[in-house]
């Protein structure tokens, strides 16, 4: 069982760190000793945790804030007119991520595939801590029952469920916690329109498309929803890594914004064009 989950944790190991450094011995020593002793395999699905936090206040900020500077920078040379819109995204996507990550194209196109799959439910499956999807759902609630609000009020709700969090939940478990608030709060800025308080880039973004083609009306909250969740799928794939010396820190995080950011398009993408 050790060596199974082990294989797991090495082989995406070695795709998220690209092609700049090697896996060596002892980081997979570190990975054993911190991580196999907290996992278990329930009904087929793979479930770790830490008991202590594997990332820093500082780095979760950081994943949030690079999800919306790589989507501002994708919808900045968006062809708004293109009539494929998932290829026109991937296509510019792959372009940040190259240039901003260092990974290939083929690198990062496997990556993607990594994280197609329902983070929602792979949240439910594999989260240890029932808490986090307490935190989850109450969000989520909460924009589906106030489609009006304005952003300080998503603030408000954000800051009792932080505080929720950090009573409530501990180690890994409060770094998913807080990388789902931290993320669907910068989302939400993201996305909702300026008259409600925020950036406003989002909404011109999809009102730019909808100009060029006859797609239906975005329900902003829906895309900020994607996000969180995508935060949570991601980061349950890929928070270990943050212990793994070759890897590096900084890069990790930025390769975690750069995945849910590149899911909250693709979600975008979906409700456009769905009927």
């Amino acid at each position: 069982m050790k060596k199974v989950i082990l294989g797991i944790f090495v082989t995406i190991l070695v795709f998220v760190s690209c092609n700049k450094t090697q896996v060596e011995s002892d980081m997979v020593d570190q990975v054993e000793s911190d991580l196999v002793d907290n996992t278990t395999l329930d009904q087929g699905v793979l479930k770790f945790y830490s008991t202590t936090r594997m990332l820093t206040d500082e780095q979760i900020d950081s994943i949030a804030d690079w999800h919306n500077e790589y989507l501002i920078a994708v919808m900045s040379v968006f062809d708004v007119e293109t009539e494929d819109l998932d290829e026109e995204l991937t296509e510019q996507f792959l372009e940040v991520g190259i240039a901003e990550i260092g990974c290939t194209e083929e690198e990062l196109l496997d990556y993607i595939e990594t994280f197609d799959f329902d983070h929602y439910q792979y949240a439910v499956d594999s989260l240890t801590d029932d808490d986090v999807l307490v935190i989850v759902d109450s969000i989520q609630s909460y924009l589906a029952n106030n489609p009006d609000c304005s952003y300080s009020s998503v603030q408000s709700v954000i800051s009792d469920l932080e505080d929720f969090a950090y009573n409530n939940t501990e180690g890994s478990n409060y770094d998913v916690a807080m990388t789902f608030l931290a993320t669907m709060e910068n989302s939400i800025y993201l996305w909702m329109p300026e008259s409600h308080g925020g950036l406003g880039d989002g909404d011109d973004f999809i009102q730019a498309l909808r100009a060029e083609n006859n797609y239906k009306t975005v329900n902003w909250g829906l895309v900020a929803d994607a996000d969180g969740s995508a935060a949570l799928g991601v980061l349950l794939m890929t928070w270990y890594l943050t212990t793994a010396g070759p890897v590096g820190v900084g890069a990790m995080v930025s390769t975690m914004g750069w995945a849910v950011a590149i899911s909250s398009g693709r979600n975008l993408v979906a409700q456009l064009a769905s009927e």
